[in-house]
């Protein structure tokens, strides 16, 4: 018969195996570096597996926002991780993530949050300095997002033309009355799908080109 320990016990010999985590990558806009999900998967993925814990996510509860005008959708994400041992016992830890998104990668944002701080580093006690430290921020002090710089205007500017679109109904969509009230991050999402919708035309002006040639 297996020699079978409880969870604390298996818990407790993570936690001492455990090593540290570099932070490997690198938030470009706020300028800091980081520990992601990856990073911290790959250090305590193998240690859960030599301890044989089972983890089994439960999502409790999900908030889903997307403010009016705006493309990117948040999501609010209460989930329950329960670790359990080869006897059976177990440990039930509740966190909350949030994660944004302008496609359909929200919720799994916030799952990821969730897991990596609320379980990963926090019951694993792993020192980390990307963590918002509740007294620090007194008064609170809010990031005012980069905004789109000459150039992504000038470029969005030329797409407009280019694909005959309304440069108001463009930045409306961003939730902002004009190109100076457009964040660098969505100006770059704009001329992303901009770019795209200027190849499509060029495409569709050539083939309807040729077939005029060719009748």
């Amino acid at each position: 018969m297996p020699d079978e320990k409880g969870i604390y016990a298996a818990l407790a010999a993570v936690n001492r195996k455990l090593g540290t985590i570099a932070k490997t990558q690198k938030n470009e806009y706020q300028n800091y570096m980081f520990r992601g999900i990856d990073d911290v998967m790959n250090a305590l993925g193998p240690l859960l597996d030599e301890e044989e814990i089972l983890v089994v996510r439960e999502d409790m509860d999900l908030q889903l926002d997307r403010p009016a005008g705006s493309k990117k959708l948040l999501a609010t994400l209460k989930t329950k991780w329960t670790l359990t041992a080869v006897d059976g016992s177990g440990l039930a830890v509740v966190a909350f993530g949030q994660g944004e998104d302008t496609q359909d990668k929200a919720v799994n944002k916030a799952a990821s949050a969730s897991f990596k701080y609320g379980v990963c580093l926090q019951l694993f006690c792993v020192p980390t300095a990307d963590m918002e430290d509740a007294d620090k921020g007194m008064p609170e002090i809010v990031d005012t997002p980069t905004r789109a710089t000459e150039a992504q205007k000038e470029t969005i500017r030329t797409l407009v033309e280019e694909t005959g679109k309304d440069l108001t109904r463009l930045c409306e969509y961003y939730g902002g009355q004009s190109l100076g009230h457009l964040s660098g991050v969505d100006a770059d999402d704009a001329i992303a799908v901009m770019r795209r919708l200027a190849s499509t035309k060029k495409a569709v002006d050539n083939s309807v080109t040729n077939s005029k040639s060719g009748g």
